[in-house]
């Protein structure tokens, strides 16, 4: 008689499709092909579009710490599925804001309301489904997020082309509320029951539905450890360079080839390399030292920013949207995939939910920080080099981490975090 297959794999299918309409490709990333079409309807520069992604960032990143407290206390579905309601009908609601100050007001609604269905919830779950093949995991769910950056360009445009910009975000609300909802509110669960742990998968299975069982640090415990702080600061910048260039992409192809214009087509090649990407380096993850892996990704999107900023004529805008596609689909993958090895799951819905703040400061500063000095420099080239050091610093950092801790299975075991001991690098 034929095993029933591990219904982990249907929480991941679940969690691929909830991140391909997540707050990233769906309210981030749509504004760069927003751009142009908003500054000729109401006459904004690219600073002040760019300031839309910097607030409804610092929403996100004021009830963040909250998030990850109630996705450790309820369960990340009970979060999730609210979030994902209310980010879908405040994004349509948007479309009806008239004046700069509107849409800046209803941008910070949707932050507000979008923040628990960001990957915290999805992430925080697989880890606890997950432990010999976390990464595969890991890197397979957010290929959806990879998808939902190659698809919501063309779905945005199309939207525009079909009814505008009201028709836009209503057709982005919708495509929340009509795919990402009943997806998770069907197959996705929160942790699995005795029947359903695999042998095998675990190598100290978790006792279902008891957190205090799970292997790892406190936040307290994770905030007196240097590689927190060290993680906290690369991911801030990393984040903040990969979502200026993702949201400027669009523009900067533009500018480079006004004549053969290719933005679109490179909009959705970033989005496809994101997606393959991260089943490339989730494959890694389970081979290779976590941070060497991405060391190597943020060089990547290192090697991208630089080809851009010299401004090499067609393919080469396309070759920099790949690399940068690729650091953007798996930078979120690689920060998951450190704070489980490195803190392990016992309250990894706070310590992740800590450190994904990190990255929306970076996210609510760089990119803004990258149309202000845009509309001083009338070109994105000497901002695409200080982006690219700021990747190149990023990666020496995450380099420099040390090994991982390993902890004890339960907390009857665990002993005090000065007390861990090291264990030689593994994925």
């Amino acid at each position: 008689m034929k095993s029933k297959p591990y219904y982990g794999w249907w929480v991941v299918v679940a969690a691929a499709v909830g991140q391909a309409v997540s707050p990233g490709p769906v309210a981030f990333y749509s504004i760069g092909v927003l751009m142009q079409p908003l500054a000729q309807a109401y006459g904004w520069d690219r600073g002040q579009i760019s300031l839309i992604a910097t607030i409804v960032t610092a929403a996100i990143f004021v009830v963040m710490p909250l998030i990850g407290a109630a996705i450790d206390r309820l369960g990340a579905k009970k979060v999730l599925l609210p979030s994902m309601l209310g980010f879908g009908v405040t994004l349509a609601a948007t479309g009806f804001a008239s004046s700069l100050t509107a849409f800046y007001v209803m941008y910070a609604v949707v932050g507000v309301a979008c923040a628990g269905a960001n990957s915290v919830g999805y992430l925080r779950t697989i880890s606890t489904w997950f432990d010999r093949r976390r990464g595969l995991a890991i890197g397979i769910a957010s290929a959806g997020m990879g998808l939902g950056f190659a698809l919501i360009p063309a779905y945005t445009q199309l939207l525009l082309n079909l009814g505008g910009l009201h028709a836009a975000f209503l057709g982005l609300g919708a495509i929340v509320l009509l795919v990402g909802v009943p997806v998770v509110a069907v197959l996705f669960e929160d942790s699995p029951r005795v029947d359903q742990l695999l042998a095998g998968e675990f190598v100290h299975p978790p006792t279902p539905g008891a957190t205090q069982d799970l292997p790892g640090a406190t936040a307290r415990e994770a905030m007196r450890m240097p590689q927190f702080w060290a993680l906290l600061g690369a991911f801030l910048l990393v984040a903040g360079a990969i979502f200026a260039m993702a949201l400027h992409l669009v523009s900067a192809v533009r500018d480079i080839d006004p004549v053969h214009d290719r933005s679109i087509l490179a909009a959705s090649l970033l989005g496809f390399a994101a997606t393959a990407g991260r089943f490339c380096s989730g494959y890694l993850y389970d081979k290779i030292f976590v941070p060497y892996v991405a060391a190597g990704i943020f060089v990547c999107g290192a090697i991208g920013a630089l080809i851009l900023a010299i401004g090499l004529p067609y393919p080469w805008p396309l070759v920099a949207a790949v690399l940068i596609g690729y650091c953007s689909g798996t930078e979120g993958d690689a920060l998951a995939m450190l704070c489980s090895r490195y803190f392990g799951v016992r309250e990894y819905g706070r310590i992740y939910g800590h450190a994904f703040s990190a990255t929306l400061v970076g996210i609510a500063v760089i990119p803004y920080l990258m149309g202000v000095g845009y509309d001083h420099f009338h070109r994105y080239t000497e901002l695409e080099f200080m982006l690219a050091a700021l990747l190149g610093l990023a990666a020496t950092v995450v380099i420099s981490l040390g090994p991982f801790p390993l902890y004890p299975a339960s907390t009857v075991a665990r002993a005090s975090l000065r007390n861990l001991t090291p264990v030689q690098p593994r994925s």
